[in-house]
């Protein structure tokens, strides 16, 4: 088992790892914008309230960040480049890929990974890339807003 395999099967292993990306890695990773929870507004029809629970349509952002973040396959194959794997994540999600980092920072993998479910894309990025920053030729994710995901050359500044 090489040291990336141990690595991620360790955090995968350790559940909460994912939430504790130190600062010092610079990931420079955007979560995703916060949505404020909304009230339904009162009925104005004269129907007497029956007790039953009121559906309520999520908002659009909030439907967006889980359909974007939580269904999905979020796994990697050995054999695959690191590329190909999340350039299979950003089509599944919807995202644009854009590979801007040296090319020999596109590592093959040695190790099948299979994130958990109900993990997010997001997080099997940032598990996946503090698991490759310690790699001397290692890249770095930046995530942006408008659903693209750039990876750069660790050091590199995401504008």
């Amino acid at each position: 088992m090489t040291m990336l395999a141990r690595i991620l099967a360790l955090m995968l292993l350790a559940g909460s790892a994912l939430a504790e990306v130190p600062a010092e890695l610079d990931l420079d990773i955007l979560d995703a914008p916060t949505v404020a929870a909304t009230t339904p507004a009162p009925q104005t029809d004269g129907a007497a309230d029956s007790g039953a629970a009121t559906l309520v349509p999520l908002p659009d952002t909030l439907r967006e960040r889980l359909q974007t973040g939580s269904a999905g396959d979020w796994s990697a194959v050995a054999g695959e480049t690191l590329q190909q794997t999340l350039q299979r994540w950003a089509d599944s999600a919807g995202w644009q890929l854009i590979w801007a980092a040296r090319p020999e920072t596109n590592l093959v993998l040695d190790v099948d990974l299979d994130y958990p479910a109900g993990t997010t894309m997001q997080e099997a990025i940032r598990t996946t890339f503090k698991a490759l920053s310690r790699r001397p030729a290692a890249p770095k994710a930046c995530e942006y807003r408008n659903k693209t995901l750039r990876i750069v050359n660790l050091g590199d500044r995401c504008d």
